[in-house]
């Protein structure tokens, strides 16, 4: 085991984005910003991830998103009431939304996280279709970010990467034939 272990961590393993150093660097983080209580509340889920062996993207994800919930609450999680986490949501999209009040991915983020995070606290589970959402949670609609774009927004954004005359004519042809009978103006990327 401790070889294997070794093997793992060893400095000949390269990993581009290096989670292991990330997720070391939020832990140290979480430890120096947030209450004894609540440190031991997110050990508790760090661990309950690595026995569902979710990946160290995903743990990162998770422990960060946590750390800047927490920053938010500004009290224990397992003390949390619904106003608490009802000001939590407001405070989300009052940061993240976009200048229309829509959602962002890093809103939707937040709030997927705050949802499956807090079920796991208040239920014992992540989850949901094993013991669904507890009420504090239950209000909480999480929206899918849109990026949509015009078909003029793409023919125009696209003609101005094409560099020669034939590129041109036959981009715009081709996008003309493929929208003709369209029956959505709208592309969903």
């Amino acid at each position: 085991m401790a070889t294997q272990q070794t093997r793992v961590n060893s400095p000949t393993k390269l990993s581009i984005y290096d989670y292991d150093a990330r997720i070391t660097r939020t832990v140290t983080l979480i430890q120096n910003e947030t209450s004894q209580k609540n440190q031991e509340i997110i050990q508790r889920y760090d661990d309950l991830m690595l026995c569902a062996s979710m990946a160290k993207a995903t743990r990162h994800k998770h422990l960060q998103t946590i750390l800047n919930l927490t920053r938010y609450l500004k009290k224990d999680w397992d003390i949390a009431t619904a106003n608490d986490i009802g000001n939590l949501v407001v405070e989300i999209v009052r940061r993240y939304a976009n200048d229309n009040g829509q959602e962002t991915y890093t809103s939707y983020d937040h709030k997927k996280i705050l949802k499956i995070f807090f079920r796991w606290i208040k239920l014992g589970s992540r989850e949901f279709r094993d013991i669904g959402d507890p009420p504090e949670t239950k209000s909480i609609r999480i929206k899918t970010p849109s990026d949509r774009l015009s078909i003029e927004d793409l023919i125009k954004t696209t003609k101005t990467k094409l560099s020669s005359r034939y590129e041109k004519q036959h981009y715009h042809s081709t996008v003309e034939n493929m929208f003709r009978n369209a029956p959505c103006p709208i592309l969903i990327l």
